[in-house]
């Protein structure tokens, strides 16, 4: 039996939204993804952490040849249409002493990605929150785990915006 394939083509952001040379990020059914423009036009996707640090793909610099992808802490590049770093591993000092000592070399999902009526849109799994075919109504009527909220990506997000949502919500007993 062929179990059927949740990818789905999920609107990120708008067109205009896109920089040549430039990289912007989406966050749509529990997924941050970055998506990298090249001073050609041409469009990448990719997840919006990059190895080894987990610093968001928006702050590297897609490199002037367009093939890749510079993550700003310890200067590896990872092509674009792969996720495959290319050339040397950390190569920049902060790399070379700490991260490439402790962690290997590893890739970064890729994506991919279109442009469709003014939207761009990423082709990826959209996971249990909310199957593709009705993602609003499945948002509205199923609460999170963890908040009660009742869209789920909203709680899940990492940093101020999760603290912002968690702060006024009383802790219940046994929960933590």
């Amino acid at each position: 039996m062929k179990i059927p394939s949740k990818n789905a083509w999920v609107t990120f952001a708008d067109s205009s939204e896109i920089v040549k040379g430039g990289v912007i990020s989406g966050f749509s059914f529990g997924q941050e993804l970055a998506i990298a423009c090249t001073k050609n036009g041409q469009l990448y996707a990719m997840a919006n952490k990059l190895p080894p640090t987990g610093q968001p793909a928006t702050l590297g610099k897609v490199t002037d040849d367009g093939k890749a992808i510079v993550e700003p802490l310890c200067g590896t590049a990872f092509d674009l249409k792969t996720g495959k770093p290319v050339g040397k591993w950390c190569p920049y000092p902060l790399g070379q002493l700490v991260f490439g000592r402790l962690i290997g070399p590893s890739d970064v999902a890729v994506f991919k990605v279109r442009q469709q009526g003014g939207k761009v849109q990423v082709r990826h799994g959209t996971t249990n929150k909310a199957p593709a075919l009705y993602p609003v109504a499945n948002a509205l009527t199923r609460a999170c785990r963890v908040c009660r909220l009742s869209v789920p990506d909203q709680c899940e997000r990492e940093g101020p915006v999760r603290a912002e949502l968690l702060a006024w919500r009383p802790r219940l007993a046994g929960q933590g």
